[in-house]
């Protein structure tokens, strides 16, 4: 099986830790390399993304991560998790 990554975006701003974080699941790519070459390539790209994304137009350039897919699911989890907490 082979390993896929993707590219996480963090940044600072009130509120809880998993509304500080995008994870960019298109695209992904076989190996760190790739996805660390398309980041720098591409890091202005992706923060007016989340620029749009988030229509705030002072948006703090994000720092980019590079993460395998068992940190991508754990950052999902932990999400989940947290919302759930906080409904009850």
């Amino acid at each position: 099986m082979k390993e896929l990554f993707f590219i996480v975006a963090m940044w600072i701003q009130p509120g809880p830790f998993f509304e500080n974080i995008y994870v960019f699941t298109n695209p992904n790519f076989e190996t760190a390399e790739e996805c660390v070459d398309f980041v720098k390539n591409n890091h202005m790209m992706l923060n007016q993304y989340l620029i749009q994304e988030y229509d705030h137009p002072f948006f703090v350039q994000s720092p980019m991560y590079c993460i395998d897919k068992k940190s991508k699911k754990g950052i999902e989890d932990n999400a989940k998790q947290k919302i759930r907490t906080e409904e009850t």
